[in-house]
């Protein structure tokens, strides 16, 4: 969604919503009794392994195909994607 939030407030409340909503349902995993705190937190790490993997792996494809570099923490994966006016 990072694409289509241009400005600061709106990206900042999508990482505080993506991170929030992954602390709260992992809390709520071990709260709920249904997941040891080890689990919970090994799903964090992979989490953030795939997403870091991801965000290399996009990073390398665009610069392999000659798309501007990017920072994708702030522009996302693919900033040319953008809502224009008009557009359904």
């Amino acid at each position: 969604l990072l694409p289509y939030a241009r400005r600061w407030p709106a990206r900042v409340a999508l990482w505080v919503a993506a991170v929030l909503l992954t602390v709260v349902t992992g809390l709520s995993r071990v709260a709920l009794g249904v997941h040891f705190t080890s689990d919970v937190v090994g799903g964090w790490l992979l989490g953030v392994a795939v997403v870091a993997a991801t965000t290399a792996a996009f990073t390398s494809w665009r610069a392999h195909t000659g798309l501007r570099p990017v920072r994708p923490i702030r522009d996302g994966v693919a900033p040319e994607v953008e809502r224009h006016p008009g557009a359904a």
